[in-house]
C-alpha cells in the first residue's frame, strides 16, 4: 500500500493524520475511478478495471468466472 506521496513510508504519515486519511477514504468511496495518463492502459483492460471497481455493486461482475471470461476476451 502506498501513501499519498507514493511511497510506503508515507502510509504511516497518512494514517497518523486523520483528516488526510478521512479525505482519502471519502474520495475512494464517493468519486469515480480516474485513470492516470501514464502508463497507457489498453481500453479493454480499463473497462474491466472500471467495471470491477464501480461503486454500484449491481454493475460489477457477478462472479470471478465472469471477470475471467472478460479478461480472456480482452487478450
Amino acid at each position: 500500500m502506498l501513501g499519498s506521496t507514493g511511497n510506503f513510508t508515507s502510509v504511516h504519515n497518512d494514517l497518523a493524520n486523520p483528516p488526510r486519511f478521512q479525505k482519502a477514504l471519502h474520495k475512494i468511496a464517493n468519486e469515480p475511478l480516474v485513470f492516470p495518463a501514464e502508463p497507457v492502459i489498453d481500453e479493454r483492460l480499463r473497462d474491466i478495471i472500471a467495471k470491477s471497481t464501480t461503486k454500484d455493486c449491481e454493475l460489477r461482475y457477478g462472479s470471478a468466472e465472469q471477470m475471467k471470461k472478460a479478461l480472456e476476451q480482452a487478450r
